[in-house]
């Protein structure tokens, strides 16, 4: 369970940013 807890709150940190970030790329690239 420790380890599951672990690999689960990096996971969630790391995918908000990287989702937001990846979205405004897009979205520029695709009104260019």
């Amino acid at each position: 369970m420790g380890t599951q807890k672990q690999s689960m709150k990096p996971q969630p940190k790391k995918a908000q940013p990287k989702k937001v970030e990846t979205k405004a790329p897009q979205v520029t690239s695709k009104k260019k």
